[in-house]
This record gives structure tokens, sequence and C-alpha cells, in this order.
């Protein structure tokens, strides 16, 4: 059986044929968004729409059931939910360098690792001017800016830091703000009220545990979005005592992190070699990142004690 993969003069994957037989194209906004997946007669499959992240959809209608796409902080999609009854559509997970290790509904949709264009048959991941293969963690071609990406292995993905950097337009890496509280926090908030009315299950509860199940953080197994103490109580729940134990746990593991790496800062894996100014610019980033987590951890500890 042929597959192949139609690009325009843009790079864009923009089809996909099986033994010279168009199965699915995209319609595209923007060098790098897709907004509509198409089958091989042209016809509509899926509409995606775009809010809090630049490469990876929020929403997707399909079927005339619309579903939240929810990702993690490299964009890729964890969760694919079902707005109207709260049920899970499709979950996805990953290991350190993309590969999918589970995925309880294959080609329901099309995005995988870091937000690019997955194929299940190929396993690439389509990230603007090329393609990322998860298995052995390069890209299938060189840079097409050359050594202007910043890394001397034309073909090395995120200078090899997989966990925080992503490449949307397969051409330089960017590191990424990383906060998986506040992913189940912020998304949860925008609309656990309708999911929770519907089907009583409270979305926050569906995300975080779907999504940090293997992270050994079982005090926020029972915290639900949103939730803290009310304008009538004297007394925080339980549920929130235990949400600000674990916050309070991380905030003091982020405050050690952060004091060791001032003590003895490192240098990112595939850095070595960059301008001492490169290489402070990522420590500082390090630095700023950490400080912001544990911000944010103090803040959701005030919205638990607050009620708010």
């Amino acid at each position: 059986m042929k597959r192949q993969r139609g690009r325009d003069a843009r790079l864009r994957r923009i089809g996909k044929t099986v033994n010279g037989v168009l199965v699915q194209s995209f319609l595209y906004q923007n060098q790098l968004n897709p907004i509509a997946e198409l089958d091989g007669n042209n016809q509509i499959v899926s509409r995606f729409v775009y809010a809090s992240k630049a490469n990876v959809p929020d929403y997707l209608t399909k079927n005339g059931a619309t579903y939240r796409i929810i990702s993690d902080h490299l964009g890729s999609p964890r969760l694919v939910i079902n707005t109207a009854n709260g049920s899970v559509a499709q979950r996805i997970d990953y290991d350190v360098w993309g590969n999918i290790t589970q995925d309880t509904n294959p080609g329901f949709q099309p995005f995988g690792y870091a937000g690019g264009l997955y194929d299940r048959h190929t396993k690439l991941v389509r990230f603007g001017a090329r393609d990322y293969d998860a298995e052995t963690g390069r890209w299938t071609a060189k840079d097409p800016i050359g050594f202007g990406g910043g890394d001397s292995n034309l073909y090395g993905y995120v200078v090899g830091d997989p966990v925080n950097a992503l490449d949307p337009k397969g051409k330089n890496a960017v590191w990424a703000a990383r906060s998986g509280w506040n992913v189940g926090w912020a998304v949860g908030n925008a609309i656990n009220d309708a999911i929770t009315e519907t089907t009583g299950l409270p979305l926050g509860v569906i995300i975080y545990n779907a999504t940090h199940e293997d992270e050994g953080n079982e005090d926020y197994d029972s915290l639900e979005a949103g939730e803290a103490v009310g304008p009538d109580c004297k007394t925080l729940g339980k549920q929130a005592e235990k949400g600000i134990r674990s916050l309070e746990k991380r905030i003091a593991e982020h405050e050690q992190k952060l004091n060791d790496f001032k003590a003895n800062p490192t240098v990112r894996p595939g850095m070595e070699g960059q301008p001492q100014e490169v290489i402070e610019a990522a420590q500082q980033a390090r630095i700023n990142h950490l400080e912001k987590e544990i911000q944010t951890f103090k803040n959701n500890i005030d919205k638990l004690t607050n009620g708010k």
C-alpha cells in the first residue's frame, strides 16, 4: 500500500493519498494552523477553533458535536472531551520524545505530539517545514535555515530538550511554560459549570486525574475545579485542605530546585559550546520559569483559601 502526503508551496501538509486516492486534506487559516479537516470527497470532517495556544486548537466540532481539546504545556493533546456530556472521546499518552504509548481512539482528530499534525500510519508528525520522527527523536530533513536554528545537529530535535521545548515551525526550538496544575485549573473554570450540570462530575477532576495519574499527586484526585470555601463557610473543606497541602509541598520542592539552580546553574543538554550570553539567557529563563510556577501555586492557595 502506497501512502503519500501532499504539501503546498509553503510546505504545509495539505493532503494524504493512499494508492493514489485522496483520503484526507486540510484547509489553513495561516502558515501553521489548519481550520478544517476534509475527507477524500472534500467534505468537512472537523472544524478547529484556536484560543489559548497558537499551535493547537482548543475546540473541534465533528458530527454535530463540540469537543474540548485539553493539551499539555507543549501543545500535545491529552484529552478530547465532549462538552455536552463530559465524556472522554479520546485520551493520548506520550513518552518524552513524543512516541504515543496509549491512544483510546486513533484518528479521531489529527493533532499529535506538541500540536503537530500526526500521521498514524507513518507515525510522523508535521511541524511547519519538516516531519519529526519520534521513534528516532530526529527530523527527517535538515533544518531549512541551517545553523541559524541554533543547533549544530541539523537533524536534531529541540537541542535535545523535548520535555521543555517545541518547534512548531520546524526551524528552531522555543521553550514552553510548564504548569500542569494551571492547565487543569484554567480549563476547569472555563467550562466546568456546564459539564458538571450535565454529568455531575466536575471537569477539573476529569482533566487532572487523566493527565496526571502517574505523577503521584493523589491529593489532587478529589479536588474539584474551582472548589474552595463558600461565602457562608467558616472553615475549609477537606478537599480544599488536601489541595492546599499538595500546593505547599510543590512550593517547597520548587523553591529547593530554584535555590539549587541559583547556587549551581547548569547548561541545557545540547547547548554546550553556545555563546556565553545565550547560555546565560537560558539559565535566566529557567529561573524565571521556576519563580513563576511558585507564584502560581501561591495564587492557587489564595483561591482555595478565599473561595474564588
